[in-house]
């Protein structure tokens, strides 16, 4: 039998899966599209899949929500983070779940973060199985040193590393400020 190129390119390309159980992860990457278009709820709200992985470059993603109502799952993430989130300065500037539809400042926020996660699969309504990632707010957990995974370039917010030089959108103005009486001087939070 030969190597169906075809059937290959239509693969994610995604790493190996986590496996079940409780695991130290990190916020490696964050997507906000798919190849049809921005990631949107059925209620019309926008959403970001936040892609984690273990020491050993296994993988899982999480989708999120960016709506006030949806926003909680987005806040236990934020939560469980090492190095930890400032979520009152993040109420004090404003800052809410749609804020991280932007990927210069959602990027800016989430990528590098430690947190301890419980990982299970469930199947979807199209058959297909689908992580669901807890995180966990363990006061005694402290994140031990990942291997350098992201290299300094993927670091960077979105837009230092996108080829277009789109203008903000989102919270940020169109001179790229953040909005009258915001301090945003310490991000990421």
């Amino acid at each position: 039998m030969s190597y169906d190129w075809n059937e290959q390119a239509e693969k994610d390309g995604r790493g190996p899966k986590i496996p079940v159980g409780r695991h130290e992860l990190r916020i490696e990457e964050v997507v906000y599209e798919k190849k049809s278009g921005p990631f949107i709820s059925s209620k019309g709200d926008p959403q970001i899949l936040v892609i984690l992985r273990d020491k050993q470059e296994r993988e899982a993603g999480s989708m999120y929500t960016l709506s006030a109502a949806a926003g909680w799952s987005l806040a236990k993430l934020l939560k469980a983070c090492h190095p930890v989130v400032n979520l009152a300065k993040m109420q004090a500037d404003g800052i809410e779940p749609k804020h991280f539809a932007n990927p210069d400042f959602a990027d800016s926020v989430l990528l590098g973060r430690q947190l301890l996660c419980d990982v299970q699969y469930e199947k979807g309504s199209d058959g297909k199985e689908y992580p669901r990632v807890a995180p966990l707010c363990d006061p005694v957990f402290r994140p031990s040193q990942f291997p350098t995974v992201l290299k300094d370039e993927e670091r960077q917010p979105a837009a230092a590393r996108a080829a277009a030089s789109a203008p903000a959108t989102g919270w940020m103005s169109p001179a790229g400020q953040p909005p009258a009486g915001s301090t945003f001087d310490d991000i990421p939070f």
